[in-house]
């Protein structure tokens, strides 16, 4: 079945694609040999991914030209605001601090409509006679805990009350 405009060609090849043999006595499917060719072909792929399209047919700039990018302006296509993340020693103090993205991202923590989906959901286990009974406390108890460490007030350091 095609779909209309699936492209005639996969970017990777397929079973059929692939004929790899070797002439050494090692009776298995993928030898140490084809092996070292497969990790070296990555390692080629990792330092020019254009390597995947040429191998393929397709030039850097048929694949530029096709994204309506041309060669000179691949720098310019990255989004500015996306550039090198500072060092983790310079961004510690605010590490764990949500960005400006999360400015408007709410969370409403709720019980579940069921009580005890997965324990609903997973049924009365025959090992044990009553597990959802004691199984129900302690969901309870870790509910609890967690419901209570999310809305701890934060601590406030010196450094931030000078």
């Amino acid at each position: 079945m095609v779909l209309l405009g699936q492209p005639a060609l996969d970017l990777f090849p397929g079973k059929r694609e692939l004929k790899q043999t070797c002439n050494c006595p090692d009776p298995a499917s993928v030898c140490k040999h084809l092996a070292a060719v497969h990790y070296i072909l990555a390692e080629r792929l990792d330092e020019d991914p254009f390597l995947l399209f040429r191998l393929r047919g397709k030039t850097q700039e048929d694949i530029l030209a096709s994204l309506g990018t041309g060669a000179g302006e691949l720098e310019t296509a990255v989004i500015p605001e996306y550039g090198r993340a500072p060092a983790l020693s310079a961004s510690l103090p605010e590490f764990w601090q949500p960005g400006p993205e999360l400015a408007h991202f709410s969370v409403h923590i709720a019980p579940p409509a069921e009580p005890y989906p997965l324990l609903v959901r997973l049924g009365e286990p025959d090992f044990f006679p009553e597990a959802r009974r004691w199984l129900a406390k302690a969901y309870d108890v870790v509910s609890a805990t967690a419901v209570e460490l999310a809305f701890q007030p934060e601590e406030v350091t010196e450094s931030e009350t000078e």
